[in-house]
């Protein structure tokens, strides 16, 4: 898994936690309507995310100032 993806500890880089096992299921959902030759009840799906802000993000510094932690 890349480092800093959905919540990883590893590294303090900002990510984006995404929802695995409802995304499992609507998956399993979608497949079980195909197997059964019946159309999906729609063609989106949207699952909620979360953005997990960490180190990596902050805000736009003036040009020419240095970053906080760096004197």
């Amino acid at each position: 898994m890349p480092a800093g993806r959905d919540g990883a500890d590893c590294l303090p880089l900002s990510a984006v936690r995404q929802p695995f096992e409802e995304l499992g299921h609507e998956a399993t959902r979608v497949l079980v309507h195909m197997a059964e030759a019946r159309p999906p009840a729609s063609s989106r799906i949207e699952l909620a995310t979360e953005l997990v802000l960490r180190t990596s993000t902050s805000v736009r510094r003036p040009v020419g100032t240095e970053p906080v932690g760096t004197e």
